[in-house]
């Protein structure tokens, strides 16, 4: 269980949610000019990029401390290593998984054509990021991660493609913690995938299919099937070979209450 300082909703492009640039799986391999087509666009892509990647993805842009956007459209986030490891899952996470990561994220090699926006974006997620950001100039502030000591920050920049992307696209907002929490890779990308519409009502192969996974289909009706519980507590109902899915604005009830919500990152504009 995250701290309710983590238990929040994320904010991520409702896009990304629907063509699976992130694999359906915590296990990825690294493919090669890898191209998928969805209802919603389609993309093709050569590295490693699986749920994890997707994950600190949105669980920076959550926990971040500013976000700023260059002058050539570019976003950068400033965010505490220590909140992040705790956004994806405290001690199942360190600072080499995340390093690593970052890395993929950054040699990855992504074409994306959005429908709606009718935009192809290439290139990759994260341009550079650096690990040892601002340490210099920021204020000493006690707490239960640090102690007396300047608090160190990493600085991950994204590419101008990727920044637009995010700038452009429609928003889905969600509970990271409970995503996070999913076991299986699959009913991660399954999760994202429901919580991007207003209503699903779909067949388990059938979003095999949308999501590209890979796999038996016993494996993944097992995954699902492992995750159920977890599911329906995000109104996501596994029955059999159907999969449902509500939104509760759609259904007349209230969002599931998950904790306060912690200042908004401070926003920024600067020349490059």
């Amino acid at each position: 269980m995250l701290p309710a300082h983590f238990n929040q909703r994320a904010t991520t492009p409702t896009n990304l949610c629907r063509i699976p640039i992130f694999a359906p799986t915590r296990r990825p391999h690294a493919v090669t000019a890898c191209r998928f087509d969805t209802p919603w666009g389609w993309a093709q892509i050569t590295g490693r990029l699986g749920q994890q990647h997707r994950d600190l993805h949105d669980a920076a842009r959550l926990v971040a401390v500013a976000e700023e956007w260059t002058s050539n459209g570019c976003m950068h986030l400033k965010v505490d290593p220590a909140k992040l490891r705790a956004a994806m899952g405290g001690d199942t996470v360190n600072n080499a998984l995340i390093t690593k990561w970052m890395r993929d994220m950054r040699a990855a090699e992504i074409i994306i054509y959005v429908k709606e926006l009718d935009r192809i974006v290439t290139g990759g997620i994260i341009s550079e990021f650096d690990e040892s950001a601002d340490k210099s100039n920021l204020t000493s502030r006690p707490g239960a991660f640090t102690g007396d000591k300047p608090r160190r920050f990493i600085r991950i920049s994204f590419s101008s493609g990727w920044s637009k992307l995010i700038e452009s696209d429609r928003s889905t907002k969600y509970c990271l913690d409970q995503v996070v929490a999913l076991k299986h890779g699959f009913s991660q990308a399954v999760a994202r995938f429901c919580l991007s519409h207003a209503n699903v009502n779909e067949t388990v192969i059938g979003l095999i299919k949308k999501l590209n996974a890979e796999g038996r289909m016993r494996v993944r009706r097992a995954d699902l099937a492992e995750d159920a519980e977890r599911l329906a507590r995000m109104g996501i109902y596994v029955n059999g070979d159907q999969i449902k899915y509500r939104s509760p604005a759609k259904s007349g009830k209230a969002p599931a209450k998950s904790g306060a919500r912690p200042p908004s990152p401070v926003k920024t504009v600067f020349s490059q």
